[in-house]
Parts: structure tokens; C-alpha cells; sequence
């Protein structure tokens, strides 16, 4: 991959230096032939670019040795200018900035999206699941390189420092539904949440912790949940060699895609037709054949539930279904028209 940096710098200097030549030349001619600065511009420019259009007067010999270094230079600069403009686009730039712009379109287009902050090893994987799901999503990498790699995959990423209030107000934080993040260490998460907190106070945030001590300072900066990378991994580590077929079953629902068959929290809305309700009387498997394990009130998890049990608003159904059972059962929790 090109190093783009080296890149853009070669043709900025190119061009500095082309317009240092084109002063110096109508400084020059200005000086030497006493030629007015409309003369000076148009010789300087003829001069430069070998056309061969003849003199606008006859030179001194001053002149002359004057124009012979012009073209001498003027010949190398312009060799060197050509040689970067073709890196530039040869060399992918020009496809990166067209890329980037058409990823500043679709960012700006988003509305109750996710914000992933990081792109390394945690934060594709993230990124990956967003795409199996087909839910909204914007990634924010400073990399420029791995920026480069995601927008030639079609991946919508905003180039830029996640710990700082304009890139994250750049990527819709306003209106975002949720952040996660995977920056490679604890104290940037940290600043992360910090910063995402201040600019949405409704923001659901998740982040990793590398280290167990920075759980808490990350729920103090704002965190909904912090998920502790050494914690899950010895736990899962475990469930795996104890209940081998749970966690295989659990994958193949939560990540692997290969069933129609996912587990989702919906909320029951205010003005629903559920609400007052029990699990029996509505009918909620025979009409949508959605499995409900578990109803979240508050804090508090309910397992088991009868007719007893009545949903009230913003009541949490843990459900299992294919995609299509599922909508079935956020039809049947929105508010009622």
C-alpha cells in the first residue's frame, strides 16, 4: 500500500515550488528585461511550459541566460510534478479522497445509528456484526491506512481521533442510538465515554476494559456497560469445556448466521396493546412464534410468568425467533394506532 502521506506531501511541495518559480521568473524578467507584469506572467508561463511561442521582445544576453535557467529548472520541476500528480492517482490517493467523500455522504445521511470508536482486531469484529445484521453504523479509525482498507470495502469511516468532541459530533453523535468502544487502550476509552457522555446524555455506551481496575472509572465516564475483555474470556473459557453445546447453541443464535434464529430485547411501548396484558391471554407465541425467556422490569428479571404477570410499559421481552417472528413481535409491543 502506498504510504499516502509521503504522497500528498510530494505534490504539495511540487506545486510550492512550481509557484516559486513562476515568482521568480516574473521577478526576473521584470528586473532584467524591464518588461511590465503582464509580459512578465505570459513569458515566465511560455518559458516554463516549453511552448515555444517566441519572445514578446528581443532579450539582453542577461535575459537570455535568465530564460535558459528557466527552462533548465522549469523542466525538472514540471518532470517532478508530473511524476507526483501520477502517484497521486496512480497510487490510490485519488481514490481514497473520492471514497472518503462518499463516506462523509452516507455518515451524514444516518440517524439512530451505532458509532463504533476503533478498527483494530475488536473493533472489526464489531464492525462485522453490525454488517450481518444490516443495522446502521459509522466507524471512527485515525489510521489512515486502515481507513483507506474499510472505505475500499464499502464501510462507512470517518477519519479521525475518537477522543475528540468534533470527530464524534462529525460522525451524528447528536442522533446516534449508541457508541461502542474498542480503542487499543483503557485511558482512551475512558476519554472516549468521557467525551460521548458530555455530547449525548441519552446515549447508550458500551466499552471494553483491558484491565479490571478500569471498570469503574469507565462507568463513572459514562459507560452503560463496560465489558471486562480478561473476565468474559475466562468465563467463556470455562462455560466452553462445562457446557460445551450451550455455548456452541448460543453462538450459532447470537454470531454465526447460519439459522434464521436470533435472540433480541423489545420494549414494550406506552399504548400497546400488550400493556395490561398477560403472556397467556395475548397469545404471544401462537401469534408471532416467538420464544420469550425472560421480561426485564427495571433492574429485576423475571424467568417465569403466568396470567398473574401483567406487561407494563417499557417492560423488556427477552425473545428468541427467525427475523420474521421477531418483527412480528415489535408489531405487536409499538404503540397501538
Amino acid at each position: 500500500m502506498a504510504n499516502f502521506g509521503e504522497t500528498r506531501k510530494g505534490l504539495v511541495i511540487s506545486m510550492l515550488l512550481l509557484a516559486l518559480m513562476l515568482a521568480c521568473g516574473i521577478a526576473g524578467y521584470m528586473a532584467l528585461e524591464g518588461l511590465n507584469l503582464t509580459d512578465s506572467i505570459y513569458t515566465t508561463v511560455i518559458v516554463l511550459s516549453t511552448v515555444g511561442m517566441g519572445e514578446v521582445r528581443e532579450f539582453t544576453p542577461n535575459g537570455r541566460l535568465f530564460t535558459v535557467f528557466l527552462i533548465l529548472s522549469g523542466a525538472g520541476l514540471v518532470g517532478f510534478l508530473i511524476s507526483q500528480m501520477a502517484r497521486f492517482v496512480l497510487g490510490g490517493e485519488l481514490d481514497r479522497i473520492l471514497r472518503k467523500g462518499q463516506s462523509i455522504k452516507m455518515i451524514r445521511k444516518l440517524n439512530d445509528h451505532v458509532i463504533i470508536c476503533g478498527a483494530g482486531v475488536q473493533g472489526t469484529s464489531v464492525l462485522e456484526e453490525f454488517q450481518s445484521r444490516n443495522y446502521p453504523y459509522v466507524v471512527i479509525e485515525k489510521q489512515p491506512e486502515i481507513v483507506t482498507l474499510l472505505a475500499s470495502r464499502g464501510v462507512p469511516v470517518l477519519e479521525g481521533d475518537a477522543t475528540d468532541d468534533d470527530t464524534l459530533i462529525k460522525a451524528n453523535i447528536a442522533t446516534a442510538k449508541g457508541l461502542i468502544s474498542c480503542m487499543p487502550t483503557d485511558v482512551d476509552n475512558v476519554f472516549v465515554c468521557l467525551s460521548a457522555r458530555n455530547l449525548n446524555q441519552r446515549l447508550n455506551i458500551v466499552t471494553k476494559a483491558d484491565m479490571d481496575s478500569s471498570v469503574e472509572k469507565l462507568n463513572k465516564a459514562g459507560a452503560n456497560r463496560v465489558i471486562s475483555t480478561k473476565t468474559i474470556g475466562s468465563r467463556r473459557m470455562v462455560a466452553a469445556m462445562m457446557e460445551p453445546s450451550v455455548i456452541d447453541f448460543l453462538d450459532i443464535v447470537m454470531t454465526s448466521g447460519k439459522l434464521d434464529l436470533r435472540m433480541a430485547d423489545v420494549v414494550i411501548q406506552e399504548g400497546s396493546a400488550m400493556v395490561g396484558g398477560d403472556i397467556v391471554t395475548l397469545g404471544i407465541r401462537r401469534d408471532t412464534g416467538c420464544i420469550i425467556l425472560a421480561v426485564r422490569r427495571g433492574s429485576t428479571y423475571t424467568l417465569s410468568f403466568g396470567t398473574d404477570f401483567l406487561f407494563q410499559p417499557d417492560d423488556v421481552l427477552i425473545a428468541l425467533g427467525t427475523s420474521s417472528q421477531l418483527k412480528r413481535l415489535e408489531k405487536l409491543t409499538a404503540r397501538s394506532s
